[in-house]
C-alpha cells in the first residue's frame, strides 16, 4: 500500500501535486516489511536537525522530504534526515545511529566536489572523497570528471585508492588510471583522426613501482571503416586479423597481426571461420577442435550439431 498526501498547505499551485508518505509492505497483515514512511517539511520554522551542515536544517527543507522512517517492527522506527542548501541541493543525510554524510558543491559552478562520511558506525573521524574537474574548454562544452580520491586522513592529499582521468578535445576519455597503496591500473587509449580508436592499453601493479601490460593493443581498419583486427605489444594479449566476405560478414579470425589468407586447416594461427546462407544466417562454424554445424527454417534455428556451440563466437 502507498500513501499519499495532497499539500493542502502550499500556496504555489505548482506545488499541488500528491506526495508518497508511506509505503505499507504489510499487505494488510502482521508487519512483514520494512515499511517506509516520508514526511516532508510544511512550515517555515528552522527545526534543529542536529546535522553539520549550519548547525540545523534552516527552512531549506520547506517542501522538501525532510526525514525517512524505516518500521521494521510495529511502532518503532529508524529515521534518516536530510538537509539541503538554498539552491535545493541535498547538503546532508543523518543516519538513525548519529552518522552523518554531508555533500560539498563548489561556490561558483555548482559542481559536486566532495563527500564525508564516518567509515563505520560511530566514528569520529570523517572519511572523505573528492571529485575534480578539467579546467581547460573543449569543443564540446563538456565538464570533465578528472579525478575521484577516497582520503584516509581527513584534512591531507592522503588518501587509499584514487581514479584519475583524462580527456581530449573532444571529451573523449584518454587515459585512466587506479591509484591504490598496493595495487593499481593505468588505461590509455588514443583516436585517429576519423575519430575511430588507434591504440589501447592496460597496464596492472606488479610492485610498488613495477606494472605489467594486460593489453596493448594497435587498431588496423579498411577503407570503408571494417575492423581488421590488432597487433599487440604483449604475450598477455593474443593479436587478430579478421577477414570478411563481400557482404561484410566476418568469415575468418587469426592469432597474429597482419595475415593475408585465412588458414585451411585447424591449426595455428587459425581461430576460427564462419559461413553463412543467402539470408545472412550462420550455417557453420569452425575452430581447432571442429566444425558446428546449424540449420534454419527461415524463423529460428532448428538444428545444431554438436549441440552447445551456438554461442560461441570469435569475440573473446
Amino acid at each position: 500500500m502507498v500513501g499519499v498526501d495532497q499539500r493542502p498547505d502550499h500556496a504555489d499551485e505548482a506545488e499541488h501535486q500528491p506526495r508518497v508518505t508511506l509505503m505499507d509492505n504489510n499487505n494488510g497483515s502482521a508487519v512483514v516489511g520494512p515499511d517506509y514512511w516520508f514526511t516532508y517539511q510544511n512550515t517555515t520554522a528552522a527545526p534543529t536537525c542536529g546535522m553539520a551542515y549550519s548547525g540545523t536544517c534552516t527552512n531549506y527543507r520547506l517542501g522538501r522530504l525532510a526525514r525517512v522512517g524505516v518500521e521494521t517492527t510495529v511502532g518503532v522506527f529508524d529515521w534518516f534526515e536530510y538537509a539541503y542548501d538554498p539552491d535545493g541541493r541535498v547538503r546532508g543525510e543523518l543516519y538513525p545511529d548519529g552518522r552523518e554524510t554531508s555533500f560539498d558543491y563548489e561556490n561558483t559552478g555548482g559542481r559536486f566536489v566532495r563527500v564525508r562520511f564516518p567509515a563505520v558506525s560511530g566514528a569520529t573521524v570523517q572519511n572523505f572523497a573528492r571529485f575534480d574537474y578539467d579546467n581547460v574548454a573543449n569543443e564540446q562544452h563538456r565538464e570533465i570528471l578528472t579525478s575521484i580520491a577516497h582520503e584516509y586522513t581527513p584534512g591531507t592529499t592522503a588518501f587509499n585508492w584514487a581514479t584519475q582521468m583524462q580527456a581530449d578535445a573532444a571529451g573523449r576519455i584518454t587515459r585512466a588510471q587506479l591509484l591504490d597503496q598496493t595495487a593499481g591500473f593505468h588505461a590509455q587509449r588514443s583516436f585517429r583522426t576519423d575519430g575511430r580508436v588507434a591504440s589501447t592499453s592496460v597496464r596492472y601493479q606488479t610492485g610498488a613501482l613495477t606494472m605489467a601490460f594486460a593489453m596493448d593493443r594497435t587498431y588496423s581498419y579498411s577503407s570503408d571503416g571494417s575492423s581488421m583486427g590488432w597487433s599487440t605489444g604483449t604475450t598477455n594479449d593474443v593479436a587478430r586479423t579478421l577477414f570478411y566476405d563481400m557482404s561484410n560478414r566476418l568469415v575468418c579470425a587469426t592469432s597474429v597481426a597482419g595475415s593475408t589468407t585465412c588458414p585451411t586447416t585447424n591449426t595455428a594461427p587459425f581461430l576460427e571461420a564462419f559461413t553463412y546462407d543467402a539470408t545472412d544466417s550462420r550455417l557453420t562454424y569452425r575452430d581447432s577442435t571442429g566444425t558446428t554445424t546449424y540449420a534454419f527454417n527461415g524463423v529460428a534455428m532448428t538444428q545444431e550439431d554438436p549441440p552447445g556451440s551456438y554461442d560461441r563466437t570469435m569475440c573473446r
